[in-house]
């Protein structure tokens, strides 16, 4: 980390500007293992920032993203912000998430 501090320091401040914008529709896939964690490290940024998200959970642990969904719902959030896909990964919902041409992040 000592190196990454370094380079960072070096920069000046003036000519330095960082902006957090939304990039548009996320779409978010996210591994069977510790699948409550990857789906919050993963939907909360998109969120804080203005993104709109579409989650596809593992189809071996949705029952997680099942929750993490009615936590949104709960918590308020409008209606289309958060969009939750179950299915399966290669040649199915995965895939066509992957390739949309409206989804401006993967």
């Amino acid at each position: 980390f000592e190196s990454i501090y370094q380079l960072l320091s070096d920069y000046d401040d003036e000519d330095t500007t960082i902006i957090h914008q939304a990039i548009g529709v996320v779409g978010l896939i996210t591994p069977w293992n510790w699948p409550m964690n990857q789906i919050a490290l993963k939907v909360i940024p998109a969120l804080l920032v203005g993104c709109t998200v579409i989650l596809k959970p593992s189809e071996e642990t949705p029952l997680s993203a099942l929750l993490f969904g009615q936590l949104i719902h709960d918590a308020g959030f409008p209606p289309g912000v958060f969009q939750l896909l179950n299915g399966y990964g290669p040649n199915h919902v995965g895939e066509w998430l992957a390739s949309h041409p409206n989804i401006d992040m993967v």
